[in-house]
């Protein structure tokens, strides 16, 4: 029995073997044949003038068409995926007498032939040609805008506004690049149920060829706890012709609020200005609706006792 499984190991040992040995030669048959194939080219492009800027986006790589034996294209991919064709923008230029440049189709083919061997020739170029214009560089100051979305756990609130650092930044580009922008906004910055200050870098949004002074701000967010305050307001009325009086019953209201404990004292002072509308009582009603026409921005969830008044007109 050991014997018989050692011949049989041996016979499959030789036919694995012979298996290989065929792959291995049709696989030297197939790539000593000559194909056609496209590459991706990777291109760059170096020294740029500093007092300049590209008008539009510059190509990263071209198609070209060539056409060989198979182990000189396999050869040539491994060649170009590890270097690149390299332009020179500064000598493209012609020592600066001009602002256009263009690389043509013949140096296209110039250049990736000298990486080529003599057994393959580039059958097609795509795109056909490059060109771009430089641009001067212009810059301006523009303001930051904050993205966010933040709400407080309900015992707290915002303290002061948000703070930003910088305000604002410097943007760089070509003219037309920069002259329609007013701001730069951030990335969002989101906070739900805060429940105490917050600092933190926000990365600002990327603008197409346009370079910042910064790339990022840092956005302060202090909170601090709330306190509920109540008071008294006396009620006016809007849209009273000079030859009528109108007596209301009550003439004040009670205003509830939560405000900021740092501001308490200050919410006491503000005007808080509530109203009635004299046009509201053409329609008959013998109550008139109370509304807040004018609240400070850092009181919250005011609350008017009572929502409505009699009245008289004389």
């Amino acid at each position: 029995m050991a014997l018989g499984r050692k011949s049989k190991l041996q016979i499959l040992s030789v036919y694995f073997i012979c298996v290989a040995f065929a792959i291995l030669l049709w696989l030297l048959t197939m790539l000593g044949k000559s194909y056609s194939t496209e590459i991706s080219v990777p291109i760059e492009f170096t020294n740029l003038p500093q007092n300049k800027i590209v008008s539009s986006e510059l190509p990263t790589a071209i198609k070209v068409g060539v056409s060989g034996r198979g182990f000189n294209l396999i050869k040539l991919q491994v060649d170009f995926a590890k270097n690149d064709i390299t332009f020179n923008i500064d000598e493209l230029l012609h020592g600066g007498r001009s602002n256009r440049v263009h690389i043509s189709q013949q140096d296209l083919r110039e250049r990736i032939s000298m990486q080529l061997t003599p057994s393959l020739s580039v059958t097609t170029i795509n795109p056909e040609s490059i060109d771009f214009t430089l641009e001067e560089i212009a810059s301006k100051e523009v303001p930051v805008k904050l993205d966010c979305n933040i709400s407080f756990n309900k015992l707290y609130t915002q303290k002061g506004d948000i703070k930003i650092e910088p305000k604002s930044v410097t943007i760089k580009g070509a003219h037309e690049s920069i002259d329609s922008i007013e701001y730069i906004t951030t990335e969002p910055l989101i906070k739900k149920e805060l429940n105490s200050s917050i600092q933190q870098e926000i990365n600002l949004v990327p603008t197409h060829n346009v370079a910042y002074s910064t790339d990022k701000v840092k956005v302060e967010i202090d909170a601090e706890q709330t306190t509920e305050a109540e008071r008294n307001a006396i009620i006016n009325v809007i849209n009273l012709p000079s030859n009528v009086r109108m007596a209301l019953f009550p003439e004040s209201a009670k205003l509830t609020y939560k405000v900021g404990l740092s501001r308490y004292e200050e919410s006491l002072k503000d005007n808080i200005h509530i109203v009635v509308d004299y046009n509201d009582t053409k329609d008959g009603r013998s109550f008139l609706n109370i509304k807040a026409t004018e609240t400070p921005s850092y009181i919250e969830n005011l609350t008017i006792t009572p929502q409505r008044v009699e009245y008289i007109i004389e």
